[in-house]
């Protein structure tokens, strides 16, 4: 299925837009499925969505939260994506720690097993970012985890520090039936159209994220769709 782009003038626009679709794919899971499995992004690209559905009247009771990746760092470290989404969102909603799917990374390699037992069957919504080298989650530019067939991967050669991290590989991302990119910035209008080329052997993380029965949305700004064509939304 060719993804969806929507491109945005500004992080207000694109934020309130991405949060109108998650709104609805959470409404629909839950009445399908009386759950709603998220998979929250990691970094700083997120805190502004973070903070607007805070301010939303979603089931929070009937959610459940994972994160796509996570560094090999106590939970209270400022490199820790938990922290950086507890403090955004977590912290200021309606929800219990049972519904919190910590990836306990700081146990190393035995935090990947762990956290595999923690996994639904399928994701209903996985958030993603994009590096400016292509990368997603703790999936990076010509790393074996790539062909992995894991759903959880330990890897401790990332090239940005620190080097020890638990991902969520391609088999458990492509298993989601909505994947969303939040991708902002000029920086990282070379590798986004690299991943939109569509071609055969692109070797960029992101490019390899195509669900297998699912959606695929493109939500950037101007700066980072420069390279693109589209219409802007207003």
């Amino acid at each position: 299925m060719k993804p969806e782009i929507q491109i945005y003038p500004e992080i207000t626009s694109l934020t309130r837009s991405l949060a109108d679709r998650l709104e609805g794919w959470i409404e629909e899971a839950v009445e399908a499925r009386g759950v709603a499995h998220i998979v929250l992004a990691g970094g700083s690209t997120p805190a502004a969505l973070h903070e607007h559905l805070a301010t939303r009247s979603l089931p929070w009771s009937s959610m459940a939260f994972y994160f796509g990746d996570e560094r090999c760092v106590p939970p209270d470290h400022a490199d820790s994506n938990f922290r950086a989404a507890q403090e955004s969102l977590l912290s200021k909603v309606p929800v219990g720690q049972e519904q919190i799917h910590r990836i306990q990374a700081e146990q190393g390699a035995a935090a990947a097993e762990r956290y595999l037992g923690q996994l639904p069957d399928r994701f209903d919504v996985t958030l993603l970012g994009m590096g400016e080298d292509g990368h997603t989650a703790s999936l990076f530019p010509e790393a074996s985890s790539l062909d992995s067939l894991e759903q959880v991967l330990y890897i401790d050669d990332s090239p940005k520090p620190p080097p020890e991290r638990i991902t969520l590989g391609l088999r458990a991302i492509n298993a989601s039936r909505h994947v969303a990119f939040m991708i902002t910035g000029a920086g990282k209008a070379p590798a986004l159209a690299q991943v939109l080329s569509n071609g055969p052997t692109n070797p960029l993380p992101a490019a390899r994220v195509r669900p297998d029965d699912g959606t695929l949305t493109f939500f950037i700004d101007t700066s980072a769709g420069s390279a693109l064509e589209g219409r802007v939304h207003e």
